[in-house]
């Protein structure tokens, strides 16, 4: 929260795609005040109205794809005024710091490297089903 905070200017939109979502509150997950949370889901037929405070509901009512979803989702933010977007999935794991380290991170090297317009996380698995070691990837 505290790199949020000190974006006074900026907004920060959350994209987090869903396919047969289990409803939840997904405003509590982030623990943001002033990060909006925009759900783009791709579930055909379903309309599951998950919209909550500072949470955008949008379904698709078809599986579009997630490129397709994540623009949707991208255009809702632009509506906003994010400044910042974040993307997930339903079933992304984040730690309770994760969108204010990864927007720090983001400004840190913007200034070294000024062309840069994304930064990605590490991506660990948690072993496979025979039960292997976890590993971490730099994306």
């Amino acid at each position: 929260m505290e790199f949020t905070r000190k974006l006074k200017k900026n907004k920060v939109c959350v994209i987090i795609i869903l396919f047969n979502p289990v409803s939840r509150n997904y405003s509590e997950l982030l623990g943001k005040n002033g990060v909006e949370v925009i759900l783009v889901d791709n579930t055909p037929g379903c309309d599951a109205n998950l919209s909550q405070d500072n949470v955008y509901y949008i379904p698709l009512l078809e599986n579009k794809g997630i490129a397709y979803a994540q623009n949707i989702g991208v255009k809702k933010a632009i509506e906003l005024e994010a400044t910042y977007v974040v993307f997930f999935d339903q079933d992304s794991i984040i730690r309770e710091d994760y969108v204010d380290n990864i927007l720090s991170e983001y400004v840190r090297i913007k200034r070294l490297c000024p062309n840069m317009i994304i930064v990605g996380p590490t991506l660990t698995l948690f072993g496979d089903a025979q039960g292997q070691e976890n590993e971490e990837y730099g994306i």
